[in-house]
């Protein structure tokens, strides 16, 4: 069991939340967000994280699409047993 923070003393209460805010502030310093600047680094990272996942998704995508056409073309040459020198002269 566990101390309720009711069950403490104003003392013991202001002691916790001291070492609590000193303790977040050396957090905060050891990873260097600890100036006025830290609001807008945070939002730098958001912002080159979301572009991060963007550029991923959209490299995905392509890739998805390249895999779909070489299966495509794979399949009609096999059916239509075109030579394979006539296929290169469809890719752009």
């Amino acid at each position: 069991m566990g101390v309720k923070l009711a069950d403490l003393d104003e003392a013991t209460k202001a002691l916790i939340k001291l070492a609590a805010e000193e303790g977040a502030k050396k957090a905060l310093e050891s990873i260097g967000l600890h100036d006025e600047q830290a609001g807008g680094d945070l939002h730098d990272l958001r912002e080159i994280l979301s572009n991060w996942r963007l550029a991923k998704r959209a490299a995905l995508e392509q890739l998805s699409k390249l895999l779909t056409i070489v299966t495509l073309v794979g399949l009609i040459i096999l059916a239509k047993k075109i030579p394979l020198s006539e296929v290169k002269s469809w890719i752009p």
